[in-house]
């Protein structure tokens, strides 16, 4: 709806500031053929080159044959002894003594539009201020109904664009909502379905380790079921989110970063690093779920960043900023896909994932009514959280 709103406001607005400078280069050019004949409508201009064959008079606008006798206007002059004196007089709206009042109020302007639809010019002749004023309100009557009706139709299309809008949208979206809810239903279930055989599996390999000592099977064993629990451990906190199980209370970001960082300090001892965190920043924030998001946003500068990183901590404004950024082998451009589960980039060939981290960082965001986006300039990658 409002890429609709936009496009009509814009398109519409063309078209009548169109319409309207048309108007004013028409009467613009009226005035000007009649400060060429010292406050008069020369009729002479017309001559009988302009008469087609057929006998018909044209064309229609400033430049007509008929407009010497419908030009509604008026001229006086001021002279710089004080004195006014009459050049032309052909309105019938108002007397010529009110004429001439408005006609020195305009003395020292120089040309525009007076009273909604008279156009006015000043200009000097013979030691003189000439001041003409012509009524385009006829010819303007046009351009007004345009404006109305564009303002009137715009706003009847929207209506009926939202109405259609309303009654499609279910029709529209019910496929992806239905998706939506089976992929969430299909993750809670493969969290709750695999607990228990990999706690079993764990369970059997410790024991073999105690029997029979650590072997290179085991280890590998080993390392294969945290990498599993790893993915179930993930795959529960996104149930939890869907479900809108957070509990929040007043939580210090500023000490969370800094501790997240601290955690991550030496792992990103590798990278030339930037940290910037202003302090006492507070926010009604599950402070567990966002330490793991944090975790997770740090993790993937480890995992990613090629040399540099940095995560900066501020406000702007009524709004909390949190952005971590670090270079990338990626082109420029929009990343909001990263947020979408089981996503990786090229970047991500050959690391273990199953992109489900940064998933989970974007339904922590949410579930805190803030905006997160991802995106590539120059080679950084940078993640911007909004709050």
């Amino acid at each position: 709806m409002a890429a609709i709103f936009v496009l009509l406001t814009v398109l519409l607005g063309i078209i009548n500031v169109i319409d309207f400078t048309l108007a004013t280069q028409d009467a613009d050019r009226l005035t000007q053929i009649i400060a060429e004949g010292r406050g008069l409508f020369v009729d002479n201009r017309f001559d009988s080159d302009r008469i087609k064959p057929d006998g018909m008079r044209g064309p229609m606008g400033p430049t007509s044959p008929e407009m010497p006798d419908s030009l509604r206007y008026f001229t006086f002059a001021f002279g710089s002894d004080g004195s006014v004196q009459t050049v032309s007089f052909h309105l019938t709206a108002m007397t010529e003594e009110d004429a001439r009042q408005w006609a020195a109020s305009l003395r020292q302007e120089n040309t525009g539009w007076t009273r909604l639809s008279y156009r006015y010019r000043t200009y000097e002749r013979d030691g003189a201020t000439y001041v003409t004023v012509i009524d385009q309100g006829r010819e303007l009557i046009s351009a007004y109904r345009i404006l109305i009706i564009s303002a009137v139709g715009e706003a009847v299309f929207l209506l009926i664009s939202f109405g259609v809008l309303i009654v499609l949208s279910g029709k529209l979206l019910d496929p992806i909502e239905k998706a939506d809810r089976r992929q969430k239903q299909f993750i809670a279930e493969v969290e709750h379905n695999f607990k228990v055989p990999l706690t079993v599996l764990n369970a059997g390999t410790e024991l073999l380790e105690r029997q029979h000592g650590a072997t290179e099977v085991s280890r590998s064993m080993r390392g294969q079921l945290r990498k599993l629990n790893a993915l179930v451990g993930d795959l529960g906190r996104l149930t939890l989110l869907d479900e809108g199980k957070t509990d929040r209370t007043a939580a210090n970001l500023s000490s969370l970063v800094q501790s997240a960082y601290d955690q991550y300090k030496e792992r990103l001892s590798v990278l030339t690093y930037q940290l910037e965190i202003s302090s006492g920043i507070t926010y009604e924030a599950d402070a567990a779920a966002f330490t793991a998001a944090l975790h997770e946003l740090f993790e993937n500068q480890v995992k990613f960043g090629r040399s540099c990183a940095s995560c900066r901590l501020f406000t702007e404004g009524n709004r909390i900023l949190l952005i971590f950024a670090n270079d990338a082998a990626l082109p420029s451009g929009q990343y909001d896909q990263v947020f979408d589960r089981f996503t990786r980039l090229s970047n991500a060939e050959g690391i273990d994932g199953a992109g489900l981290g940064l998933a989970r960082v974007r339904e922590v965001v949410k579930a805190h009514n803030g905006r997160i986006e991802a995106s590539v300039k120059d080679g950084i990658f940078t993640v911007r959280i909004s709050l």
